[in-house]
């Protein structure tokens, strides 16, 4: 089980790293997404 976390985040991190424009564009979108629901 902790081996198969362990390769999860490396897979997670690795992924992030090259999709760091994508990982901007979400968190905006959250973030906006967020900021008109509690409005």
């Amino acid at each position: 089980m902790e081996e198969f976390l362990k390769i999860l985040l490396e897979f997670f991190f690795d992924f992030f790293l090259r999709n760091t424009k994508l990982l901007i564009i979400l968190s905006i979108v959250i973030i906006i997404t967020l900021f008109i629901v509690l409005w």
